[in-house]
This record gives structure tokens, sequence and C-alpha cells, in this order.
């Protein structure tokens, strides 16, 4: 009789998977894929691969006795990887690190502290399968040693594809350094404080030594010493590549200066683009410039079929909506004066969301700060977002007075839940509470973990 171990290894992974989420859409559980490792030899390589297919390493040091457990919990990790006493991680391919490893005391390092430093390299150097990699990093409180040792094995790695996220907090050395990385697919940067000048020229040489790249995402200045950014500067580098176009389809910039003049200049280089998303874009024309490069991009047939933007009242935007073919994505956060309207608000829900309505995949609209985007919507806007039947993702912004809070109203979520129940495909609603500055931050959390209760419901 067969055993469900005698099945080829492509259907006994996809079994495995299947049995260990809860609910589509969502990660695997860990308890049952702990269970299936006492289950046998082959089923536990099985449930090993997705347990350990990230590893979460956490470096920070002086932040009381839970901390100093991560510490060394990951010190312990460190060691084993290095010394290669352990194979629980042969099939990892997501790594992150939180470091500000020294603490307040940079001169004096723990033996903890020495021991990650020294090992580093060797650590990640074992991770043969690592894909991507996020790092927390600060120049304050981190020695130079570490950012060399880990850059070091990032380019020995040929499975090595990008950075999922790296955060970079203060005034960077010099020792901190891309010059050994390269042919990366995707990078998603964030930095600021005095050290943008200088770091912008890294990744515009960076990005010059990533002719694969597909996803990119930059996130200049937040933080004093802040200058800005031009992506003018940023892609002087790819603007070196003898090839057109570039294999670029996720294009997303907080904080970068963007003109339409950037994207025009450049048009053959953004043949493949499927998202465009601009923040907070510092330019003088900032009002109008996502339009305009909407507007450029069209005329040139290039269609992206997802859309970020922080300015929707600009009428050419709000015609390239009407126009374009329908959307997978649209994240419309609205922090122009002028998008703090109803009249804006009604042409969004009344004539650009039925034109996307059997594409579109995944909605979020409205911004931490109240506006009439956060205002309980009339019926029929509810009924238009009801009728976006293929929506996966719903993120909304929610105002609540103190009044609610105090008495634990929860009427504007109920009725959230209730479009998102009329949704078939939704598997996520995120519902984010609009709160002043002012009030308390108790409050804040509480509400927040209510919201998160009402919004798992909604899947489960």
């Amino acid at each position: 009789m067969s055993m469900i171990e005698d099945l080829p290894d492509e259907l006994l992974s996809k079994i495995v998977i299947s049995s260990t989420i809860a609910t589509p859409g969502l990660q695997c559980q860990k308890a049952p894929l702990r269970n299936l490792r006492l289950v046998s030899k082959r089923l536990s390589g099985f449930a090993s691969a997705l347990l350990f297919a990230s590893l979460q390493l956490k470096f920070t040091g002086d932040m009381g006795q839970h901390s100093s457990r991560h510490v060394e919990r990951s010190a312990e990790i460190v060691l084993a990887l290095a010394t290669q006493s352990t194979r629980l991680f042969q099939n990892t391919t997501d790594l992150f690190i939180e470091s500000t490893i020294a603490g307040r005391h940079p001169e004096n390092p723990s033996e903890t502290q020495k021991t990650i430093v020294t090992n580093i390299f060797d650590a990640i150097s074992a991770l043969r399968n690592l894909r991507t990699m996020g790092w927390v990093y600060s120049s304050d409180h981190d020695p130079y040693e570490l950012t060399v040792n880990v850059m070091h094995a990032l380019s020995t790695l040929p499975s090595f594809q990008g950075f999922s996220h790296l955060l970079l907090w203060g005034a960077l050395r010099h020792s901190f350094s891309f010059q050994s990385i390269s042919n990366l697919h995707k990078v998603d940067i964030s930095w600021g404080n005095d050290s943008t000048n200088r770091f912008s020229s890294e990744v515009a040489s960076l990005l010059a030594r990533c002719p694969s790249l597909t996803d990119l995402r930059l996130d200049a200045g937040f933080g004093p010493g802040y200058s800005y950014v031009e992506l003018s500067n940023i892609f002087s580098g790819v603007d070196g590549l003898d090839m057109d176009p570039l294999p670029l389809r996720r294009l997303d910039l907080d904080r970068i200066v963007v003109t339409p003049d950037d994207i025009s200049t450049r048009i053959q280089r953004f043949r493949n683009l499927e998202f465009l998303g601009i923040l907070e874009n510092p330019a003088t024309c900032s009002a109008t410039a996502f339009g305009e490069i909407c507007a450029i991009l069209s005329r040139h047939e290039i269609y992206p079929r997802s859309l970020k933007t922080d300015v929707i009242h600009d009428p050419l935007f709000l015609d390239y909506l009407r126009s374009c073919p329908g959307l997978y994505e649209l994240t419309i956060i609205p922090k122009h004066p002028l998008d703090d309207s109803p009249e804006i608000r009604e042409i969004f829900f009344k004539e650009i969301l039925p034109r996307h309505r059997e594409t579109l995949r995944h909605l979020c609209f409205g911004t931490v700060d109240p506006t009439v985007w956060s205002l309980p919507l009339p019926g029929d806007q509810l009924t238009e977002i009801i009728k976006c039947h293929k929506l996966y993702a719903l993120v909304v912004n929610i105002v609540f007075e103190k009044e609610e809070v105090d008495r634990g109203d929860t009427t504007k979520p109920d009725t959230w839940m209730r479009v998102g129940l009329q949704l078939p495909e939704l598997a996520f609603l995120h519902m984010r509470p609009c709160l002043d500055f002012h009030r308390s931050i108790t409050a804040f959390v509480e509400l927040r973990q209510v919201l998160v209760l009402i919004s798992n419901s909604i899947v489960q």
C-alpha cells in the first residue's frame, strides 16, 4: 500500500504547504510544520525548508534583558553557520538583520558582539541559497568591520538577487559601499541624514552594475540633514548602459525629485514598466508631475497596471485613469490640499473606479491624517467598491472621534467588515485609524488592536 511519503517531491511539497496554511494568502503556520518534522526524515526536510526559509538576526544592543536574549540567540546562529555545525538553514532564501550592534558603548564591545563581527562573513557565506536580504543598519552604532564583512559575504553568493529592504540610519561612513555588489534584480533602499549626497552616488553606481534590475524602490531623506536627491542623478549610471529597454518592471520612489522630463528623456528605458509609484515628490511641479508622466507613458503606449500617488486632483491624471487599461493595483494617498475634496472623491468612485472594477486586485485610499477620504462613504460609493469583485486586498483609513474611542464604538469598522464579506476573493482587509496627534497614544494602540482583530476575522 502506497504511503504519502511515496509521492513525488513536487506533489508532496504542495500537500505540506496547503495543510499548514489556515487561510489562503497567509503564511504557513509554524506549529504544524514543527510537528511534521517529527513524523519522518523526508517530511522533516519539506517542513524545515518552509520553517527556515527566512532567517531573522537581531544584534540590537543596550535594550534590556529581552534584547540581550535576541543578541545571544543570533550570535549562536551566526557561530553555528560559520562553523557549519547546522544544516537547518541550507534552504534559507531571505535574511533579515537588525544591527545597531554596539549599543551605546562601541568602544567596549562584549564577547558576544565580537563573535558576531568575527563570524558574520562565514555565516552569510554559508547561506548558499540566499536570494534577498533586509537590513536595518546604523552607522552610529555598527562597527565598520560588520559592514565590510556583510557586503563582502553577499558578493560571494551567486544566488543573491537583491535587498528586500535596506534601511540606513545616520551619516554613513566611507566603509559602507556597494562596490563589491552587482547583478541585482531587486533594490529597495531607504536612507537619509547628511549621507544623502554621497550615498546617492553609491546608489547610481550600484544601478549601473545591475543590468538585470527589475524592481527598484528608493526613499531618500527621512531625517536631519536631508537634501534633495534627483532621479536624473540616480539614473546617471544607468544612462550609460547600452540597452533599451531596461528590464525594470517596478519603479517606486519616495522623496526623490522626479520631473516629466526625467521620464520623457529616458522613455525607451521604461518599456517594461508595470508599477509606477511616486510619493512626496520635492519637485516644484509635483502637483502635476504624476499626471504628466502618466500621459507621457500613454503616448508611447506604456501602461503600468499598478499605480501609487499622493496627488489625485490633477485633471490630467484623472483623464488618464478614465482612459487607461484596467488597473491591477491602485494606491491613492491624497496629501495635496485640493485632494481633500468631496467632489474629487465623488469623481473617483463614480467615474474612475467603475472603469477598473473587472481587473482591480488591490485598492488602497486615504492617509493617516483625517481627510474626506477617511470619512464614512455613502452607500452608492461603498457599492462601487463591492462591484470590484476581484479585489484581493483592501486598505482604508477611518477617522475616529475621541468619544467613539472612549465608548468602544465599532460601527465604522463593522461597515467595512460587511463590505469585505461581499468581496468573494478578498484575503486582506486593513483598516488604519486616523487620530489627531494630541490624542492618547494608548487609545491609538488599543484601537489598532481592535481593528486588527476585526480585519483578521474577515479571512477566517
